[in-house]
C-alpha cells in the first residue's frame, strides 16, 4: 500500500513538471540568424515556445545574446494574413522593436510546409534573417482553404498561376545590357491570375519573402551585399497563384560597368568583350557614314557672289521652291536663317534631279 501511494506521488510530481511543457509549448522550431543579434531559437527549452495560428504568431523566443523576444508584446504583435504573410512588430528589451514587414522584404511562411522565409528588421539591430543557410525555422500551422459550402477543393487550386501570352517574364533595364549603376528598374510580366511574386539575386530565393504582384519595381543588384563590383548580376523572379502556387522562376541579366577597366589589365574573356563592343561600335560608325555619303549624293556647288539658295534651287533643281533640298557637305539642312546667311564661296551638295 505504502509503495502504491509513493508511486503516485512520483506520478503526480512528474505531471506537475512535465505538464506545463506539454499544455505551454509552441508549434514552432529552427533558428533565425541577425548579424548583430546571433542565433534566435524559436523552441527555446523553457517559457512557452512560438505558437503561429490563421490570425497571429505569439509566445516567446530566445536569442542566445540577447534574451527573450515577445512575438505578442501588449503595444504591438505579430500578425499572420492566414496565407503566411507576416506583419507587425515583435518587441525584446535588449533589441527594441523588429518589424515583421519592413520595407524591401518580409517574413512569409509557406502554408504548405510550414517553413519559414524572408527578412525582418530590428530598429536596433539590423537585419535579421530567416533564409540564411542554417536558418530552419519551421511551423506545424498550415494555411486552411474554407470552400463556402464545404466540399473538397477545386483541383485548379493546386496549379501555378496562368502564363501570360509569351510567357513569364522579366527585364532589368527594358533587356538593356550594360547597366552604369546599382539601381535598376525592374519589368515584370506575370499572368492573369499573377497575386504575389518573389524577387532575389539568388537563384536559390534565400533572402526572398513575397510581396504583392507589381509590373514594375526598383531594384538593387547589390541588395544586401558589402560590395558590388563591375560584374554580370542576374535577377530572378517567380509569380504566386492567389492561393499560394508559385510559377518556374525566369531571370534577367545586365552587367554593372560603372569604371572601364584599362585593356592592359583585362582577363581573355573581357577582351574578347571589349573587341565585340568594338566591332559594334564601328559597324555603327559605318552605318551612319553610309547615310551622311547617300545625303550628301549630289553636284558639289560653290556659291558665287549675289547668288541665294531660291536662285540655285531654280536654276539646277527647276524651281525655287525646292532650296531646302540643298545642303552643306555635312548633310545640314538650311533654314530660312541660315539660308539668309549664305556667304561667297560657300560649298553646298546639290542634289541630283
Amino acid at each position: 500500500m505504502l509503495k502504491n501511494k509513493f508511486f503516485i506521488s512520483i506520478l503526480i510530481a512528474f505531471g506537475f513538471l512535465v505538464l506545463p511543457a506539454l499544455v505551454f509549448a509552441g508549434n514552432c522550431t529552427g533558428y533565425a540568424w541577425g548579424e548583430n543579434v546571433g542565433w534566435i531559437n524559436f523552441n527555446p527549452s523553457q517559457g512557452e515556445g512560438v505558437t503561429v495560428t490563421d490570425s497571429a504568431v505569439t509566445g516567446y523566443a530566445w536569442g542566445e545574446n540577447v534574451g527573450w523576444i515577445n512575438l505578442s508584446p501588449t503595444y504591438g504583435g505579430v500578425s499572420n494574413d492566414g496565407s503566411g504573410n507576416l506583419s507587425g512588430y515583435a518587441w525584446g528589451e535588449n533589441v527594441g522593436w523588429i518589424n515583421f514587414n519592413p520595407a524591401g522584404s518580409q517574413v512569409v511562411i509557406d502554408g504548405s510546409t510550414g517553413n519559414f522565409s524572408g527578412y525582418a528588421w530590428g530598429e536596433n539591430v539590423g537585419w535579421v534573417s530567416f533564409s540564411c543557410t542554417n536558418c530552419n525555422v519551421n511551423t506545424s500551422w498550415r494555411k486552411t482553404v474554407t470552400i463556402p459550402g464545404g466540399g473538397g477543393m477545386p483541383a485548379e487550386w493546386f496549379n501555378p498561376p496562368k502564363a501570360p501570352e509569351g510567357g513569364f517574364q522579366i527585364l532589368i533595364n527594358n533587356g538593356a545590357k550594360y547597366t552604369g549603376s546599382r539601381m535598376v528598374i525592374l519589368s515584370l510580366t506575370g499572368g492573369p491570375d499573377t497575386e504575389r511574386m518573389a524577387i532575389s539575386n539568388f537563384a536559390d530565393f534565400r533572402d526572398a519573402g513575397q510581396e504583392l504582384y507589381s509590373q514594375s519595381k526598383e531594384w538593387d543588384l547589390c541588395k544586401r551585399q558589402t560590395t558590388c563590383p563591375d560584374s554580370k548580376y542576374t535577377v530572378y523572379v517567380k509569380f504566386y497563384a492567389p492561393w499560394g502556387t508559385a510559377s518556374e522562376v525566369v531571370s534577367d541579366s545586365i552587367i554593372l560597368k560603372t569604371v572601364e577597366k584599362p585593356i592592359v589589365e583585362m582577363s581573355i574573356e573581357e577582351l574578347k568583350a571589349k573587341i565585340a563592343e568594338i566591332k559594334t561600335m564601328i559597324a555603327k560608325l559605318q552605318a551612319q557614314l553610309a547615310e551622311l555619303l547617300k545625303a550628301q549624293k549630289g553636284i558639289l556647288y560653290t556659291v558665287a557672289k549675289g547668288e541665294t539658295l531660291w536662285q540655285i534651287a531654280k536654276k539646277y533643281l527647276g524651281s525655287g521652291m525646292r532650296w531646302k533640298e540643298i545642303k552643306t557637305p555635312e548633310g545640314v539642312t538650311f533654314t530660312e536663317k541660315t539660308a539668309r546667311e549664305l556667304k561667297v564661296g560657300q560649298k553646298l551638295i546639290i542634289p541630283q534631279k
